[in-house]
């Protein structure tokens, strides 16, 4: 060994050409001969390796104990019993009291002030320009959460000046029986209504 901590030994080591031509396959970007055999050694001498058949043999026990199946199963259920929630309560809160021209009038009067959900650039980027319905809803879903956009029947109600349950009819009906890109979303028990 050298003098001193910055001296240098030079090693030789002689490899077959197709081992060396290995060696440069395995290069990372920017990476040399050099700097792969002095990590190779480091690993090594700190013993931190492990073994290809042990990781394939890890991931095969982790996969082969969990049953993603049922979990889906119960997810949907789930999901399908929530929707039927949110069904029963649009209809408590918005009984059938109103005449349906009443209810057709609002709903269009709605329309303007329901809040259009800006699409980020990236968004649309990322997306080849057309994000799915599921992707704006969750998106929608989280600009609520923060506060960005409101469109539940409480705000819309009073920019029309008119009772909350009789808006909430209307926007349902709007939701359901035009052709308006509106879509709701609920979010910490507050349904919000926006155009897509």
């Amino acid at each position: 060994m050298a003098d001193g901590n910055h001296s240098k030994v030079k090693l030789n080591v002689r490899v077959p050409p197709q081992k060396k031509e290995e060696w440069r396959d395995a290069l990372d970007d920017g990476e040399s001969l050099t700097s792969l055999v002095r990590r190779a050694v480091d690993r090594e001498i700190r013993d931190e390796y492990i073994h290809r058949d042990s990781i394939e043999e890890l991931n095969r026990d982790v996969t082969a104990d969990i049953d993603l199946g049922e979990i889906t199963t119960q997810l949907d259920t789930l999901q399908d019993a929530v929707s039927a929630i949110h069904e029963r309560l649009d209809d408590d809160e918005a009984p059938g009291t109103f005449d349906e021209g009443e209810v057709s009038r609002v709903a269009m009067n709605s329309v303007e002030h329901i809040p259009t959900l800006p699409i980020p650039e990236r968004m649309q980027e990322e997306y080849g320009g057309n994000p799915s319905i599921s992707e704006k809803l969750e998106l929608a879903r989280r600009r609520a959460a923060m506060g960005e956009i409101d469109g539940r029947a409480e705000t819309i109600a009073d920019k029309l000046d008119e009772p909350p349950a009789l808006t909430r009819q209307a926007l349902i009906y709007v939701e359901t029986n035009t052709t308006e890109p509106v879509h709701s979303v609920v979010e910490d028990g507050d349904r919000h209504w926006v155009r897509l």
